[in-house]
């Protein structure tokens, strides 16, 4: 799908997240189509892009198609709601629900008490945000929102997802990362977890296990490579060649890991290079 919703299958573009199948009260079968955009920063762009994904799809499929956007920005003001235009007679609007994460930071009671998975990701949104520039802080919470999982009662493998979720979400240097590893397997094993734990499983869909195991480490780094040029082309729309090939010749997984995160939050290309410059150059 992938390929068809794209004009250009060569450019890197942002795809319908989910495809769902439902039966109507009646019991009459329906297919749901929703598109969900996460927006990480305010971008006057959105609604126009909005349309164009919706209505591509809708062209392609001949089915009605829900336009969600999550916004996961720090400005409380920017709510875009609308895209529309008139000329000649002619009017066009499309209007589309959107979940303001920052909503949340008041409801944080609600949300540690709530059994549902996305508000542990919302919180880990909400945390990283806040502890950008505050290491230790980033690190208390990381490892408390890790544990709390145990705590809800959550299946070992939906553990495992969240915790690859607040791992890639919440950066840490080596040495905090290290520090965060240590106590989530010393707080599994307080708990006496039965055969192979979510933490053990987390390293070994990462290619490690408490050691490392050499031989998946070539695609874990091709695996953290592939989610860096994701990233950055869900941001900007596309990755030219130039980028892909400099991703390409990082390999250590620490510096891809910071270039996870930063290929949704640079301004631009230029300043994507620009840290590319520095990998190498510390690499």
């Amino acid at each position: 799908m992938t390929g068809e919703l794209s004009p250009d299958p060569k450019r890197r573009k942002r795809a319908v997240d989910k495809l769902v199948r439902v039966y109507l009260l009646g019991g009459r079968r329906a297919t749901l189509l929703i598109h969900v955009e996460f927006q990480n920063e305010v971008d006057t762009d959105l609604v126009a892009r909005l349309y164009l994904y919706n209505t591509k799809i809708y062209s392609l499929l001949g089915e009605p198609v829900i336009t969600l956007a999550v916004l996961g920005d720090k400005e409380p003001a920017w709510r875009p709601t609308e895209f529309d235009y008139a000329l000649g007679g002619f009017e066009t609007r499309m209007r589309f629900p959107v979940a303001k994460l920052l909503d949340y930071a008041g409801e944080w009671a609600a949300l540690e008490e709530s059994d549902n998975p996305f508000a542990v990701v919302v919180m880990a949104h909400l945390k990283a945000m806040e502890t950008s520039r505050q290491p230790e802080a980033r690190l208390e919470w990381k490892l408390r929102l890790a544990k709390s999982l145990y705590d809800r009662g959550c299946s070992d493998e939906r553990i495992q997802q969240l915790v690859e979720f607040i791992d890639w979400l919440m950066v840490l240097d080596e040495v905090r990362e290290e520090r965060f590893d240590g106590a989530l397997r010393q707080y599994e094993e307080e708990r006496t977890m039965p055969t192979i734990s979510p933490y053990q499983q987390r390293f070994l869909a990462r290619g490690k296990q408490e050691g490392l195991v050499l031989g998946k480490q070539e695609g874990l780094v091709l695996g953290k490579q592939e989610a860096v040029l994701d990233n950055l082309a869900a941001h900007l729309d596309s990755v030219p060649d130039d980028i892909v090939a400099a991703v390409r010749l990082v390999g250590d997984p620490e510096r891809l890991r910071h270039l996870q995160l930063a290929a949704i939050r640079v301004p631009d290309l230029d300043a994507f290079r620009a840290l590319l410059v520095d990998a190498r150059a510390s690499g």
